[in-house]
């Protein structure tokens, strides 16, 4: 977002001066034989299952991702059970960030952000969801969208989905709506 930002707005000194070249996701294989590897080192078992379990759980962000791996390697102990614990820690040491940032958001942008977490982006413009969120119109939302996605909150690609997958989490344990 915010190289794009760079290269396609015009009030930005590189403004159309590289040609757009998208990433893909890194592919789940590639962490499979890059952390088996790294496991391998310290002779610490771990299955494809559980770096599958992984790389979904922190939705193939890679900073997350290392971060799970390095715990598990860092503990010597690869389980399921480390993995929520894990998760769990996270949280909690982010706690303190995301309630700040919570606490900065309008309560439409809160609403918008439960509704995301709940719905991963699908069907968010449907009567349904905006009345279970409290949405009295669908443009409402679009402009606590349009907001959120402003301060990299939130992105759209074919859907809006919040950015970071550990704020989307504390949401979901913390904020049920």
């Amino acid at each position: 977002h915010i190289l794009a930002q760079m290269f396609n707005s015009s009030d930005r000194a590189f403004y159309q001066m590289a040609r757009s070249y998208p990433l893909k996701l890194i592919e789940l294989e590639q962490y499979i034989k890059w952390a088996q590897g790294l496991f391998k080192k310290r002779k610490i078992s771990i299955t494809s299952d559980i770096i599958t379990d992984i790389v979904e759980r922190c939705e193939y962000q890679p900073m997350y991702i290392q971060q799970f791996l390095f715990e598990l390697w860092r503990q010597g102990e690869v389980s399921s059970a480390t993995i929520f614990q894990i998760e769990s820690d996270i949280l909690e040491r982010r706690e303190t960030e995301f309630i700040i940032l919570w606490d900065s958001l309008t309560p439409n942008q809160r609403k918008a952000l439960r509704l995301l977490a709940k719905t991963e982006g699908e069907a968010i413009f449907y009567s349904e969801s905006l009345q279970r969120f409290g949405f009295s119109s669908g443009s409402i939302l679009s402009r606590a969208l349009s907001s959120l996605s402003k301060r990299d909150i939130v992105t759209k690609n074919k859907v809006y989905h919040i950015q970071n997958v550990m704020l989307k989490k504390w949401i979901i344990r913390t904020l049920p709506a």
